[in-house]
């Protein structure tokens, strides 16, 4: 296969170990507002919620987790494709 200028130039700004940098940095933030929505609702005797209030926290924390886990599989697949240009 030639080498194409563009992907050399991609997988010069984007690996493996910055992928993975990324998505840990995303899914503890993520994991982290989702705790903290539970510690709400655990201060609240695990009843009732203000839902403009709680979520505040859980659609950013589910949001964040999600794109982490996504960031860290795209991160590993994307070195599964620069390998053959090694």
């Amino acid at each position: 296969m030639p080498e194409d200028n563009r992907l050399n130039r991609f997988f010069n700004v984007i690996n493996l170990e910055r992928g993975m940098a990324i998505s840990a940095i995303s899914l503890l933030v993520g994991i982290g507002l989702l705790l903290g929505a539970v510690n709400q609702w655990r201060l609240a005797d695990w009843g009732k919620l203000d839902y403009a209030v709680t979520m505040r926290w859980v659609v950013p924390g589910f949001t964040l987790t999600a794109l982490g886990f996504q960031t860290l599989l795209s991160s590993f697949f994307s070195s599964i494709l620069g390998m053959r240009r090694k």
